[in-house]
């Protein structure tokens, strides 16, 4: 694809629950990356990214040291810190285990990636981390679009069917609709917002908390709030163009180990956003310090109602917020401007910038 070459490793069908399976198929794919770059073909650098999480570092750590190759590790979550959070890792010493392999990784690697500075500093403050100065932040990309999705299962819809046009200011939650998310919150803040007679909710997307998410208005009768199905990037990026402002939350801690990548794209679509996180995170910085929309927190709903008040008594402010999304994402995050850094990256791993 693109002078890509991709490689596809069939596995066992998973169910969610069974654990044993899983297990089973994460260990088919470390020993098939090891062997792939063993027997077939050998690399100067091996990348690895986060998912699944720590066990495949492993492996592509192990596989470069074993040929000689480059280790880099594109973390876009860190783990198992975020495991942890999210209730997988309760076990201290599972936890304690794959902290200490991470922090390996980390120390391994001749360049760990990023997505904020947030995400630098939990990695830095582990006590396992040796202090190398090899941690870099680079923001992902806008979702890209690619052509014939529908082929993979999805069956795209109009967006004007999906999504009609409204004098309501629009607001809009896309992406996984999870337990990082705190969507509850966002839930309760609309139902006791002044001006929600003139605003409406929209949800995009899938994930383990719709089903209740869905109940909860439903025995709220709220009519002002819709739920829209998974959809290709294309529709997707159509749906949330139409609305007035997007939502990127996180519940408390999550900050320090993920960064919401549904933000680039909301910059280069143009929409402002409201990031419902700690202040003190970068996220919420980025937001207000650019002028690009509002921060709350999540563990204040009064505060999230009042802003979403504020931001439909300030319509007109949005169209400035909206003018300077773009123009930051222009500035900064376009493919034009992050691809030079990875390129710069990876020509100092080789040790010519000039050929990569």
């Amino acid at each position: 694809m693109s002078g890509v070459r991709i490689l596809r490793m069939g596995l066992l069908p998973e169910m969610k629950k069974n654990i044993l399976l899983r297990a089973l198929n994460l260990a088919l794919f470390m020993a098939g990356i090891m062997a792939h770059v063993v027997f077939r073909r050998r690399y100067d650098a091996i990348m690895a990214s986060t998912a699944p999480a720590v066990m495949v570092g492993l492996a592509a750590r192990w596989v470069a040291r074993l040929t000689g190759a480059r280790f880099v590790y594109h973390c876009q979550d860190i783990h198992p810190e975020l495991g942890r959070l999210s209730g997988h890792f309760r076990n201290q010493l599972v936890y304690q285990s794959l902290l200490g392999i991470d922090s390996a990784n980390c120390n391994a690697a001749v360049a760990v990636v990023v997505l904020s500075t947030d995400m630098r500093a939990a990695i830095q403050a582990r006590i396992g981390y040796i202090g190398k100065d090899n941690i870099h932040v680079i923001n992902n990309f806008s979702l890209p679009v690619f052509p014939g999705a529908e082929t993979y299962g999805i069956q795209p819809k109009l967006a004007e069917e999906l999504l009609p046009p409204s004098d309501r200011m629009r607001m809009i939650f896309a992406g996984n609709i999870g337990r990082f998310q705190g969507l509850d919150v966002i839930l309760d803040a609309f139902q006791t917002a002044k001006h929600r007679a003139a605003m409406e909710l929209v949800f995009l997307g899938e994930g383990s908390e719709l089903d209740r998410l869905q109940d909860k208005v439903t025995a709220a009768k709220l009519r002002d709030v819709r739920f829209i199905p998974h959809q290709p990037v294309d529709v997707a990026k159509t749906l949330i163009e139409r609305c007035d402002l997007c939502l990127v939350s996180l519940i408390p801690h999550i900050y320090k180990y993920a960064y919401p990548s549904k933000t680039m794209t909301c910059l280069e679509l143009g929409k402002p956003i409201l990031a419902i996180v700690e202040p003190d995170s970068e996220l919420a910085r980025f937001v207000t310090d650019n002028e690009i929309g509002y921060a709350a927190s999540l563990e204040d709903v009064g505060s999230i109602a009042r802003t979403m008040d504020m931001a439909w008594e300030h319509r007109a402010a949005l169209s400035v917020m909206a003018s300077n999304a773009s123009r930051i994402w222009a500035a900064t995050y376009s493919p034009e401007n992050v691809l030079p850094r990875w390129a710069e990256l990876f020509g100092r791993i080789q040790g010519n910038a000039r050929n990569v």
